[in-house]
């Protein structure tokens, strides 16, 4: 029977902002996933409660995609012997609609993704992973406006029109 690795490094990586993996395992079942998503649920909906304006839905889809991103990035940050020749199917874009819900259901994970890239500069500054993390979070800037150099203000002027988006 296979653990919940990647649900306990998310829970630990969420509460305390640590990343803590048991076992270089990338697979994660469909019981996992619900886990995950349902914890990532009542995560949001805790945090949500702080929000400035009307927070938008949860997006369970989003959530456990960047949940996926962040348990990958610290798979190969602390178990990779070898160049991964998979980084594009492990680091897939999101492919759903990049709406509020989306992007804030996301950042539940994607806001630890600016420390982890840290880390990978100290190791290897030319790391290939660094380059596919950072590309995702050009596509979602509030998990990123820490790390990224520039950001293209055009790309995020719909997301600032909503009050929740723009007061965070």
């Amino acid at each position: 029977m296979q653990s919940d690795f990647c649900y306990t490094m998310i829970k630990i990586l969420r509460e305390q902002e640590e990343v803590m993996l048991y076992a270089n395992v990338f697979d994660i079942s469909p019981e996992e996933q619900n886990k995950v998503v349902s914890f990532l649920n009542s995560e949001f909906e805790r945090e949500s409660l702080n929000y400035p304006g009307k927070a938008p839905s949860f997006n369970p889809t989003a959530a456990f995609w960047a949940a996926k991103i962040c348990y990958f990035a610290a798979q190969l940050i602390l178990y990779r012997k070898d160049e991964p020749s998979s980084l594009e199917i492990l680091f897939e874009s999101y492919e759903e609609a990049l709406d509020h819900s989306a992007h804030l259901s996301a950042d539940l994970c994607l806001r630890f993704l600016p420390k982890m890239i840290f880390q990978l500069k100290a190791i290897d500054p030319e790391d290939l992973i660094i380059e596919h993390l950072e590309a995702i979070l050009r596509k979602f800037p509030l998990s990123g406006v820490e790390c990224l150099e520039e950001m293209d203000e055009s790309e995020i002027e719909d997301l600032l029109e909503e009050d929740c988006y723009s007061g965070l």
